[in-house]
């Protein structure tokens, strides 16, 4: 199926705009025929110089524990808050936009297209009844962003620099500089603070270095700031960047080969490249439902009708799924930063929630297509993510918790944060704070890479190391319950959920089910990981023993799965996360097969959620029921993707750019949703692959090829009239 997104409008909003991008370079571009405005982002321009935020708090673990025993919640919190937390995480910044002023009197038959299938960004219009043309991707070979403009006709622009940060332009040997200086600290956008930029002339923030050169049949002058280009029919604009980050001395340099290399190679050779190595990767998957032949016409006119009672929505989800597909190639690739919450496009000095990397549920859902939809090389920058986050909790549970091996709190940065924020709460951070379980869930990502790889080298090198310093901690954190003699994760909280206790309410118990499930899953991936590569460890047997006494999952009278070491009463009844049913998925600990009553009570716990919820949670729920095998359920809550998020209605679904909308952007919802669509067609975690576990009753007739189950197989299937009529696997 051809698949675009496409509008007969220039986006008004931000978030309304196609993103471009070759997972370094970030592009977001009204496409106005009028006044443009081109955001700016390097997926390593970040506030902050690397400090080490950790907190020392001896004994203050034990302490804790000690008071849950006794059921006194209020002083645990109070334990944890005043001595376990440390400062925020730093910010992804922006770098600020261009503004391109143009003078077309009569623009008509308007249209801005991004092609998915090339990653290629187009604007249309006819000016005096003649075409006029932009053009513009972000190439990956050659670390450049490239911009096409032609008109039949003689026509002038000017070119703007503006950015809320310190910094500023320059004109020098034919390139158009723009420099900007990273604050030593920007404080999250929820938090009030009277001064939340931060410059510090003791410790520096990082520089942002980009150059523009300009090849033209025109003229082009340095006027006032700015750059203006007059009597020209054809324009091409090339733009990189590079920053200080990696301890580059001089960037300019770098700059100002890679535009060199660019220019020499020329625009049409620039773009076969392109498209070459963006094939490479996309056209590894094709998806055909129900012969859609092209995706709709106008995006945006497709959400608001997709509603009604006699909507066709197959072209819609195809086109949201290789959207994901896209947003994966051209936010993450090697070399690169991991995709954050906002993939790589940010407009703002103060993000919401810091556009950074929050790793209780939603960095982890940045990636899970990455494997199935056949795009391992992509799940690569997560994987270092991991790394440098693993390196700094390790002082995290030494000197936080006097113990061993390594932990993470729920968020991180580029500088690889681990610890517990929320030492700056105006508020109560509980609910947030201590996220026990990131650690092992990040761990998970290691073992699929080589589940879905096979690559053993990769297992022992790299995942086991990391996973042995997350066991490591575990063994330590775990502690006998004198009521029931199972271990216990204490203390322990359901993100970002809460629970009565009489009319107050609380974060932290004995025990969180997620903690017990993903500390189960860690523990049992680290063993057969060690079987497969035949090691000998001593911590294998410790760490055989205590899976065997990890606290179980419990069913409430109610039928619901229990989400804490009691049945308390929830703050939330359809909170957004659905973390107590980790092991329904992302994990595959609980399947309809193999634990029949913990699926059944996994769904009713579904339908207490709630069908509804911010668009990654929608998109997590997607996953659970294909998980549990219901394609109907599945796509009823996939539809509810199909919204429309506007300003005056702020709904979760997507922009019309079909951005995800939780609201504001998260980035997560796409690439869920993406996961989503692959479990609904394909699943291989319980140890068989099966083709159309959850297929919708409406998805007569379809063909995918190309997912890859793990074991390292690749996978086509085909049906029609809702039965299977080919099924191959290969590798």
């Amino acid at each position: 199926m051809k698949t675009f997104l496409q509008s007969k409008f220039w986006a008004e909003r931000w978030e309304d705009c196609y993103p471009i991008g070759n997972g370094n370079i970030g592009i977001m571009d009204t496409c106005s025929p009028f006044i443009e405005s081109i955001w700016l982002n390097d997926d390593t321009f970040w506030s902050g110089y690397g400090k080490d935020k950790t907190v020392d708090a001896p004994g203050i673990i034990q302490k804790a524990r000690e008071a849950l025993a006794r059921n006194n919640f209020s002083e645990a919190e109070k334990l944890i808050n005043k001595n376990m937390l440390a400062e925020y995480t730093e910010s992804y910044l922006t770098a600020g936009r261009l503004r391109i002023s143009s003078y077309p009197p009569f623009p008509t038959h308007y249209r801005r297209t991004l092609d998915i299938d090339n990653a290629i960004l187009r604007c249309t219009y006819k000016n005096y009844g003649k075409p006029c043309l932009t053009e513009s991707f972000v190439s990956h070979p050659a670390g450049c962003y490239v911009k096409k403009m032609e008109f039949p006709y003689s026509n002038r622009i000017r070119i703007d620099f503006q950015c809320p940060l310190k910094g500023g332009s320059s004109y020098e040997d034919g390139i158009f500089w723009l420099r900007v200086e990273a604050p030593s600290k920007v404080t999250p956008n929820y938090h009030y603070s009277p001064k939340p930029i931060v410059y510090d002339s003791n410790n520096k923030g990082m520089t942002f270095w980009a150059g523009l050169r300009f090849v033209t049949d025109g003229k082009v002058q340095y006027l006032m700031g700015g750059i203006r280009i007059i009597d020209f029919r054809r324009l091409v604009i090339y733009y990189t960047s590079k920053t200080t980050y990696d301890g580059t001395e001089c960037p300019k340099d770098i700059v100002r080969k890679r535009l060199a290399d660019a220019i020499s190679k020329g625009y049409d050779a620039l773009k076969a490249e392109h498209i070459a190595d963006y094939h490479s990767l996309y056209n590894r998957v094709t998806f055909d439902l129900n012969d859609a032949s092209s995706s709709p016409e106008s995006t945006r006119k497709a959400l608001k009708m997709a509603h009604d009672k006699e909507a066709n929505n197959d072209s819609l989800a195809v086109t949201l799924f290789n959207f994901g597909r896209y947003l994966m190639i051209s936010s993450s690739r090697e070399g690169t930063q991991a995709a954050n919450l906002q993939g790589i496009w940010n407009k703002n000095v103060r993000p919401p929630w810091s556009s950074n990397y929050t790793i209780n549920i939603n960095a982890q859902m940045n990636y899970w297509p990455a494997e199935p939809c056949n795009l391992s090389e992509c799940h690569k920058p997560f994987i270092e993510q991991i790394k440098k986050i693993a390196a700094a909790g390790e002082n995290v549970a030494r000197r936080t918790f006097g113990m061993s091996g390594w932990i993470a709190g729920h968020n991180s940065d580029i500088w690889g944060h681990a610890a517990l924020v929320g030492a700056e709460s105006n508020g109560n951070p509980s609910a947030y704070a201590m996220c026990m379980s990131s650690s092992g869930w990040l761990c998970s990502h290691l073992f699929e890479h080589y589940l879905f790889t096979g690559d053993k080298d990769f297992l022992k090198d790299t995942a086991l190391p990391l996973m042995e310093g997350a066991v490591r901690f575990y063994l330590d954190y775990l502690s006998e319950d004198k009521e029931t003699s199972y271990l216990i994760p204490s203390p322990g909280a359901s993100p970002e959920n809460q629970f009565y206790i009489k009319s107050e309410r609380y974060a932290y118990n004995k025990c969180a089910t997620i903690d017990a499930a993903v500390i189960r899953e860690l523990f049992k991936n680290y063993l057969t990981a060690i079987d497969i590569l035949g090691l000998e460890s001593p911590l294998y047997h410790k760490t055989r023993a205590a899976l065997n006494r990890i606290y179980p999952y419990n069913i409430s009278a109610k039928g619901y799965l229990q989400e804490w070491y009691e049945d308390y009463k929830e703050v939330e009844v359809a909170h957004r996360h659905l973390s107590l049913l980790y092991g329904l998925h992302p994990g595959s600990e609980i399947t309809p097969e193999g634990t029949p009553l913990l699926a059944e009570a996994c769904r009713k716990t579904l339908e207490r959620r709630s069908d509804d919820g911010t668009g990654w949670s929608l998109a997590w729920k997607v996953c659970m029921h294909a998980r549990l095998k219901d394609g109907d359920k599945a796509y009823k809550i996939l539809k509810n993707i199909f919204r429309l998020s506007t300003p005056a209605n702020r709904v979760s679904g997507c922009y019309a750019s079909l951005l995800g909308a939780h609201p504001p952007f998260q980035i997560d919802s796409n690439f869920g949703v993406t996961a989503g669509i692959a479990e609904m067609l394909l699943q291989s975690h319980a140890g068989k692959i099966e083709p159309l576990p959850a297929l919708p009753s409406n998805w007569k007739k379809g063909r995918i090829s190309g997912l890859k189950a793990r074991g390292g197989k690749t996978v086509t299937i085909a049906w029609d009239n809702g039965r299977l009529t080919e099924f191959l696997i290969s590798g």
